[in-house]
């Protein structure tokens, strides 16, 4: 909500155009995925356990992330990076 509160040239340089953005959270991708080319988080209802065996679970291990991140990278060298300032995302 913060981020959506502040003025254009600031969003345009934590994220400018033709850099792929991804998003992290170890939490609902609600919010951050409106800022990102891709988004990692959890979209479903949570798992008990030890964090790291539901991190893997949910697809939150860090090697997905790096696995999706390459294949965001990958993508990008070969098409043009959408930019994200479209009315309800940025301004």
């Amino acid at each position: 909500e913060l981020f959506a509160k502040q003025p254009a040239e600031y969003k345009r340089q934590v994220f400018p155009n033709g850099v792929p953005v991804i998003s992290v959270e170890a939490s609902s991708t609600v919010g951050w995925s409106r800022y990102a080319h891709v988004s990692i988080g959890i979209d479903t209802f949570g798992k008990s356990g030890p964090y790291d065996q539901v991190y893997r679970a949910l697809g939150l291990s860090k090697e997905r992330i790096i696995e999706v991140s390459k294949k965001c990278i990958e993508y990008y060298k070969n098409h043009a990076v959408p930019a994200l300032e479209t009315p309800d995302v940025l301004y």
